[in-house]
């Protein structure tokens, strides 16, 4: 993918195609089990959407629930963080319901998202942009470590997605930014209606004290690719990416938390 953002000390163009060549392969999505619900902007709610709003045009977008429940007022709620990447800026939101328990050990809703918080960081210059398609099939058969995880572990999620890029692509993010104090992300799949994949996409937001990036990574099958559901999962997995990585400087330091505060609820 080569460098986004060009700064003091640039890295030249041929230092994240090098060093992937000695990172660790990505990993396989051939197992993995997509079983939680998909949520978008759509499903928050409009105190939310009003709080978030900025006059540049949207670049990226993402929201997910960690699937975790915490106690909030006595109450055991569901927490859903958000973040938009606009031309002029970056946004992060917080959302909240109530949930209770259900049979087989579940736990369903037990009401509608409440806006929590936002947060805004402004862009500082030029929105930078790279896209590309970049392969992963041979990093599979390439034994070797787990891929390397920027900045703070406890973001779950994003750490779990980040694995399934190709190293280049990892490679090329973490120069950017390798001291993320945000890091938000997921690894998705769409399905055909009988339950057979059709599309993945990671999505994944990092932010440091002096700029933004995005890494979104999609990819889907043709229609012509057929057979059954273990042959679809294993040519999924080895489907190349198409990547876009977008980002800015940022006019100053965020004044959000710290990464672990980001993913744990705050005061309203």
């Amino acid at each position: 993918m080569g460098e986004l953002i060009r700064r003091a000390g640039a890295l030249v163009r041929t230092t994240a195609r090098e060093v992937a060549q000695r990172s660790s392969p990505a990993a396989s999505t051939e197992q993995v089990s997509f079983d939680s619900q998909l949520l978008t902007w759509a499903d928050l709610p409009r105190a939310t959407h009003r709080a978030a709003r900025r006059a540049g045009p949207v670049v990226a977008e993402s929201v997910r629930s960690d699937g975790r429940h915490r106690t909030d007022g006595g109450h055991a709620v569901e927490v859903a963080i958000g973040w938009r990447l606009h031309e002029d800026g970056v946004v992060i939101v917080e959302a909240s319901r109530p949930v209770r328990p259900a049979a087989g050990d579940r736990v369903v809703p037990a009401g509608p998202w409440q806006h929590r918080w936002a947060r805004h960081a402004e862009a500082s210059g030029a929105v930078h942009r790279r896209r590309g398609v970049v392969t992963v099939a041979d990093e599979l058969d390439r034994p070797g470590r787990r891929p390397a995880r920027p900045g703070p572990t406890h973001h779950a999620d994003a750490a779990e997605a980040w694995r399934y890029l190709p190293a280049e692509v990892r490679t090329a993010a973490e120069a950017l930014i390798p001291d993320p104090v945000v890091w938000l992300g997921g690894l998705e799949q769409t399905s055909t209606r009988d339950g057979k994949p059709s599309g993945q996409a990671v999505r994944c937001l990092l932010v440091s004290q002096t700029r933004a990036l995005t890494v979104i990574a999609t990819r889907s099958l043709p229609s012509t690719v057929t057979g059954s559901l273990d042959h679809l999962r294993g040519q999924m997995a080895r489907a190349p990416w198409i990547v876009e990585q977008v980002g800015f400087d940022l006019a100053a330091a965020p004044t959000w938390p710290d990464g672990s505060a980001v993913v744990r609820l705050e005061s309203s």
